[in-house]
């Protein structure tokens, strides 16, 4: 794996995490609420958190079922810097090919 990509995904695993932290404080839980209702460890849902370690897809799955959020709204909150929402791209550009196609068809 090269520089960039090592980076893009250290970068996608704390923007992962401050999700997960961000929707888990609005609900009140502790790490530890969320680490039992999981089945997971404390110390698993703070490597998550702090996006030290990546989150297994089916542990995830699990987390936004007990955060009460869907995962493609998880995914929707990330853009390809690892920031959140409001950061300078979106994860999928929006000019996707059909949205080109159509704009040529109307100019």
């Amino acid at each position: 794996m090269d520089q960039r990509q090592t980076t893009r995904s250290v970068r996608f695993r704390r923007a992962l995490g401050r999700v997960v932290r961000d929707r888990r404080r609005e609900l009140c839980l502790s790490q530890g609420d969320l680490a039992s209702a999981v089945d997971v460890t404390q110390g698993s849902i703070s490597n998550y958190e702090n996006g030290r370690t990546e989150v297994p897809l089916s542990v995830l799955l699990v987390m936004c079922e007990q955060l009460r959020i869907q995962p493609m709204d998880v995914i929707a909150m990330l853009t390809p810097f690892g920031t959140s929402v409001g950061g300078p791209r979106p994860l999928i550009p929006s000019d996707t090919p059909s949205e080109a196609t159509r704009r040529a068809q109307v100019a």
